[in-house]
């Protein structure tokens, strides 16, 4: 999904990317650094591996 997110955002298609949305949601603003993309963007996985133990746990009851 990230791939063809990049693809179309060269190509103009997408105005915002994959990782400008996880940075968005975090910091309310587009990032200013790819640190602050990076950052975002670990926050972002770890909290999707957080709701899938959470759900997986949830799931064997």
């Amino acid at each position: 999904m990230a791939a063809v997110n990049l693809i179309s955002y060269t190509l103009g298609i997408a105005k915002v990317r994959y990782l400008d949305i996880a940075a968005i949601v975090v910091w309310g603003d587009f990032p200013e650094s790819m640190r602050e993309e990076i950052f975002a963007q670990i926050l972002q996985i770890a909290a999707a591996g957080l709701l899938g133990i959470v759900l997986c746990i949830c799931s064997q009851n």
